[in-house]
């Protein structure tokens, strides 16, 4: 009898198991795509090729925030932190978007020649950045006021 009781707990066990690896399956995979999206942003950034990427942002971001006025957020991120040197992920999670589904959203340490940022994007389930939001770092990394977008 005791086998029957614990047979039904083992079964719970497994169903549970299989149901969350697969959400962490879902997530790393979907972690690894956005990563490669972002990379993409970031090696166009470093070319300084502003107007292509801003195809990386939605189409609900630029109703928000025009590609003039993004364009010119990228120009005095330049102009203030210098030419872009390199990027490492800080933190990440997954999560929902309002009406867009899935995003997740990544937090960025961004090198430039005159100092650092640090930057989140929240990318949606179309591949697409949502939002984005760049912060000044001064010399002893303490953070200034972000800037949200």
């Amino acid at each position: 009898m005791k086998v029957v009781k614990y047979s039904g707990f083992l079964a719970l066990v497994v169903v549970l198991s299989i149901g969350l690896s697969g959400c962490l399956t879902y997530g790393l995979v979907t972690l690894a795509k956005t990563r490669k999206t972002v990379d993409s942003f970031y090696a166009l950034i470093g070319e300084q090729q502003y107007d292509r990427a801003l195809d990386f942002y939605s189409d609900q971001f630029i109703q928000n925030t025009s590609r003039e006025a993004m364009r010119q957020i990228l120009d005095n991120v330049r102009v203030s932190r210098g030419k872009y040197l390199s990027h490492s992920l800080v933190s990440w999670q997954a999560g929902l978007s309002g009406a867009h589904g899935s995003a997740i959203q990544l937090r960025y340490k961004v090198h430039y020649s005159l100092g650092t940022t640090v930057e989140t994007l929240v990318v949606g389930n179309q591949g697409k950045i949502d939002g984005h939001e760049i912060t000044y770092t001064d010399e002893y990394g303490q953070e200034s006021p972000p800037i949200v977008i």
